[in-house]
């Protein structure tokens, strides 16, 4: 396992899942990867992608505050011994920097403040380059995912748009989110994007049915996060989980349907969405990175919200059915420990342990018991508790001005 900090980078052991076993460590100071990708070649080779947004290390040591377009590439082949091989200057943000494909040839960023993604070749990891930018339906965009079908999701302030990405210098859309997904300032006007989509997973991509009706089965459910942190201030509805449908993946239909690409002229549509109870006050409070389970559920982080297990095995009726949530708690992501075969290797499963990613508490893992026997319909919906130990302003007890890093300096909680 790689977690990426603002320290550096830490890879654990994680054979035993319910207890992760430091290996090494890699100092590496930057500010902020929120979405760390690993590459794997076949003849064993391993690196993983390392980006920023407002500071970052030279590999002289130096910290530049102006590296908002920066990515370093660090070989972990050797799990024992990270090393730096690679650095990169792109000529968009690099806030989220992902993978194009497992062996991870090719990567892109995000570019919301320039409008475009960059291309990264990274055929020779070690001398990484950049191979062009590509001006996306969403240009202001924030994170990006490939799908077991390899098709890359591109999400953001416009809502979402899918990529066919055969030939990864020259993306070509499929189709994207309806007007519901682009970023509107009324949420009586529509409630699904006042900010951002943050981030999206489609299940089961291979078993995608055009046309037919939204099931995870037939892969043509979209499972996306609203990013809508307030402006800083927690609050009721801030920041969703919400469910797409997908009624076709089809460039020659999508290009007679929105022939100028524009934003919110797709036909993926809203199905359903999830806000939790107001149970914190403080400066974030909104959906982040999640999990998902093959069972049909999800692990979300949910900044000071944060961890909540949702039932979408019935996309048209999203349920909690788990929580965790406790004071000085700031929860980036949470991600479902895969199951391994006796030889250790993955086998496609998950099991029930969740690792979640905090900048208040460090890296917690949970057990959780998943609803699995009873039927969607018949899962009761939990609600949890606001209780006054939890209704805090965190931003006293997490975050600390500081000449260096600005907002980000985090402390220990207290």
């Amino acid at each position: 396992m790689y977690l990426s900090t603002l320290k550096g980078l830490q890879v654990y052991n994680v054979k035993d899942p319910r207890n992760p076993e430091l290996v090494s460590a890699l100092p590496l100071p930057h500010f902020q990867n929120e979405a760390m990708s690993l590459g794997e070649r076949r003849n064993g080779d391993a690196f993983v992608l390392i980006a920023s947004t407002l500071v970052a290390a030279a590999t002289s040591g130096e910290v530049d505050p102006g590296r908002a377009r920066f990515v370093v590439v660090v070989e972990v082949t050797d799990p024992a011994s990270p090393k730096v091989v690679g650095t990169l200057e792109t000529p968009t943000r690099t806030h989220t920097t992902s993978c194009a494909t497992k062996s991870c040839k090719f990567a892109f960023s995000d570019g919301r403040s320039q409008g475009e993604m960059s291309i990264i070749d990274l055929r020779n990891f070690r001398k990484p380059k950049v191979a062009g930018t590509y001006k996306s339906v969403v240009p202001r965009g924030h994170d990006q995912d490939l799908d077991d079908k390899g098709i890359l999701w591109h999400v953001g302030g416009e809502g979402a748009v899918e990529h066919d990405i055969s030939t990864p210098t020259k993306p070509v859309p499929l189709n994207s989110t309806n007007e519901e997904g682009v970023e509107n300032d009324d949420r009586d006007k529509s409630p699904y994007n006042n900010f951002i989509l943050h981030n999206s997973f489609r299940p089961n991509a291979k078993m995608f049915k055009s046309f037919s009706q939204p099931k995870l089965s037939n892969g043509n459910v979209l499972l996306a996060t609203e990013g809508d942190t307030g402006a800083g201030a927690c609050g009721p509805e801030l920041g969703s989980f919400q469910t797409w449908k997908i009624p076709h993946l089809s460039a020659t239909r999508y290009r007679n349907q929105n022939p100028g690409l524009e934003a919110g002229g797709g036909s993926i549509s809203p199905i359903d969405m999830w806000y939790p109870e107001d149970a914190a006050v403080g400066a974030n409070c909104s959906a982040h990175y999640f999990g998902y389970h093959d069972a049909g559920f999800v692990a979300q982080g949910w900044y000071e919200y944060a961890t909540r297990i949702l039932d979408v095995r019935n996309p048209k009726d999203i349920k909690q059915v788990g929580f965790f949530f406790t004071p000085a708690s700031e929860t980036w992501a949470a991600y479902w420990a895969p199951a391994r075969n006796r030889l250790g290797a993955v086998n496609g499963k998950d099991t029930n342990i969740v690792y979640t990613t905090d900048v208040g508490r460090g890296v917690d893992v949970f057990e959780v018991k998943l609803p699995t026997k009873s039927k969607p319909k018949s899962t009761k919906a939990l609600t949890a508790p606001v209780m006054s130990s939890t209704v805090l302003d965190q931003r006293e007890t997490l975050s600390r001005p500081s000449k260096d890093w600005g907002f980000v300096c985090r402390v220990p909680q207290r």
